[in-house]
């Protein structure tokens, strides 16, 4: 009797898994305005076109283009401080290291300089030119694992150096083929996947690379619907494996899962709060909070996920009224929808021993 009871119990628990496994939750993800700072000009707080953003040590620092400088503020908006007008003229992009180490591309003599986190001048690498380790015009710098990647923006490539600042290789040809860039313009690398995302200006895409360089596949196209781009720029990932683009001339954010499917957009054409005129820089933090650099109207927003479970639908189905992504789940989801299946052909197993012996 107590062999039946066990196998009808595992026989119940993996119909339930089987049942449970054929349905996966769908979370709505939307973004919301939370607060912005900045306004034109050139004092203190103020910016003359803002383009990369970096997070650190509950810190935002912000390269003030055309006021050749980098300020620094509190995540709250805060003004804190201000470095660089010694050292940088026309700087764009900006990476931050796990040590706080921050590192600005600067246009104005196309080297890279490397400042600690409270804006002390440490060094600087790269030069004018087209050759191994020399740049004209770095736009994008993302750090990976124990290298930093630097786009290269008119010479249509992605240059990797080790941190001691050396040169290590190069990917990346003009062109519009797969692994090609038309002006790539922003970089971010994924430490759970090893994936560097490319933004491909001109070519309207953002390509896929592994850490080494070599091309992996792309996602968007040219135009103004879901997941097509018009000028994209800046690109982030957060905690979930999601990726970020400011979809630059369309003046929106585009978000997309880890695969490259779409899932969501925030903003549009103008200067109101939660609007955009020429998103460009942009940073992720552990909150989900999405820090953007509103290029032409001079200032940084900040918007924060919304994550709500809206329905359940079966496993490979379509919802095309819902974005979704799971966030606040993921891993519990994952779990589910990788292991159920294991555990249900366990339980089965198991139970069909069970009555085996009984009838032994």
């Amino acid at each position: 009797m107590r062999s039946n009871r066990l196998a009808i119990s595992l026989l119940f628990l993996a119909f339930t898994l089987v049942f449970i496994g054929s349905i996966a939750p769908v979370f709505a993800l939307n973004f919301t305005f939370l607060y912005k700072w900045g306004g034109q000009g050139e004092g203190d707080g103020q910016f003359m076109i803002p383009r990369g953003i970096a997070l650190y040590g509950g810190k935002a620092y912000v390269v003030d283009m055309l006021n050749n400088r980098v300020e620094i503020f509190y995540t709250n908006g805060t003004y804190k401080s201000q470095f660089g007008l010694s050292q940088l003229h026309v700087p764009a992009p900006i990476a931050v290291d796990g040590s706080g180490n921050l590192y600005v591309g600067n246009s104005g003599d196309e080297y890279v300089y490397v400042f600690d986190s409270n804006g002390n001048y440490m060094s600087r690498f790269g030069g004018p030119g087209n050759g191994n380790g020399q740049f004209r015009e770095p736009n994008g710098i993302a750090i990976g694992p124990g290298v930093i990647y630097v786009v290269d923006w008119p010479n249509n490539r992605t240059e990797i150096f080790y941190m001691n600042e050396t040169y290590k290789s190069q990917f990346g040809s003009s062109g519009n083929g797969n692994g090609q860039f038309r002006q790539p313009a922003g970089i971010a690398y994924d430490g759970s996947t090893g994936n560097v995302y490319v933004s491909d200006y001109e070519n309207n895409r953002t390509e896929v690379f592994d850490s080494n360089g070599n091309y992996k596949w792309q996602f968007g196209s040219s135009g103004t619907g879901n997941g097509q781009f018009m000028g994209p720029t800046g690109v982030a990932v957060d905690g979930s494996g999601n990726i970020y683009v400011a979809d630059n001339k369309n003046n929106r954010v585009q978000v997309f899962d880890k695969n490259g499917s779409y899932l969501t957009q925030f903003g549009s054409k103008g200067s109101a709060d939660g609007e955009f005129s020429g998103p460009y820089g942009m940073t992720v933090d552990g909150s989900t909070n999405v820090y953007v650099t509103d290029r032409d109207n001079n200032r940084v927003e900040v918007f924060g996920a919304i994550v709500s479970p809206t329905q359940h639908m079966p496993v490979g189905g379509k919802i095309e009224s819902v974005n979704t992504v799971v966030l606040l789940f993921s891993i519990a989801e994952n779990m589910l929808s990788r292991y159920w299946i294991v555990i249900a052909g366990v339980s089965i197993c198991v139970a069909l021993m069970a009555l085996k012996k009984r009838r032994k």
